[in-house]
């Protein structure tokens, strides 16, 4: 019965014009880091950064901003640990969880004769692989940019090109684990628009909280504090051991509510 659930979900994804619209994000990105990259790696857009102070200044003094495959391959990982694939891939849950009930076929999901478990994990399942392939599309798509900035392969070295690459992966990983909740949301608003009102207000209360102690245990910065992120910009800083907890019991408290939640779902 698993492999049939999970069988289903995919082939829900044929002619889905959702992919279509993470892939344009990402291109999207793309076509912004080639435009704003050579500024900011430029003596002008040092200079810049610089004058601004405080963490800018900090960041351009540790190199952060350099032209060079070392500092650009740092910034995919703090990419992916940012607001926006926050946004992408919560939006992606509440389209996986919530379209059969804004498309009104949930009536024959939920009455089916399968477990709501499996129908929670193949979904699950189907957002993992989603994810994956996005990442590693972006990873993928990074390296191109890095290439034309840089005119060619010079200066790559494998042990940057690894250590990007484990962030990167780590940071999807890290990202995963949080979006069961936005599935619970999605079921219990029979829809998009609490999850998504949530993920806005996440990304939020994440900037606000970043340079705080509560910021280590809230599980959307978490990525933040083991990669860094560009867009304060912040170093890596790591995490506590009770971190990790916090993390892993988001991520089984989403499971749970979501089956719980669709167990006691109607159709109506």
């Amino acid at each position: 019965m698993m492999a049939r659930s999970l069988a289903a979900e995919f082939a829900k994804l044929k002619r889905s014009k959702m992919i279509l619209w993470t892939l344009l994000a990402l291109l999207a990105y793309a076509a912004l880091t080639l435009a704003v990259a050579p500024y900011l790696g430029s003596d002008a857009g040092q200079t810049g950064l610089k004058d601004a102070g405080g963490i800018w200044q900090q960041a351009t003094e540790q190199g952060v901003f350099d032209d060079t495959w070392a500092a650009g391959l740092k910034q995919e990982p703090r990419f992916i640990a940012g607001g926006l694939v926050l946004l992408i891939f919560a939006l992606v849950t509440a389209y996986v969880f919530g379209r059969e009930f804004k498309e009104g076929t949930a009536v024959q999901s939920l009455t089916a004769p399968l477990r709501r478990e499996y129908l929670t994990l193949s979904k699950l399942a189907v957002i993992a692989v989603w994810l994956l392939a996005w990442t590693a599309l972006s990873m993928l798509v990074h390296i191109i940019d890095l290439a034309i900035l840089q005119e060619g392969f010079a200066g790559l070295a494998a042990r940057d090109l690894w250590a990007a690459t484990g962030d990167t992966f780590l940071a999807a990983f890290m990202l995963y684990l949080t979006l069961p909740l936005f599935a619970w949301m999605a079921v219990w608003g029979k829809g998009y628009l609490r999850p998504m009102l949530a993920a806005v207000t996440i990304t939020g209360m994440s900037s606000a909280i970043i340079n705080t102690e509560f910021s280590p245990y809230f599980p959307w910065n978490m990525p933040v504090h083991v990669v860094g992120a560009s867009w304060m910009p912040i170093p890596p800083s790591g995490l506590v051991p009770a971190s990790w907890l916090v993390l892993v019991a988001v991520f089984v408290i989403g499971v749970a509510g979501t089956i719980w939640q669709l167990n006691r779902a109607d159709t109506a």
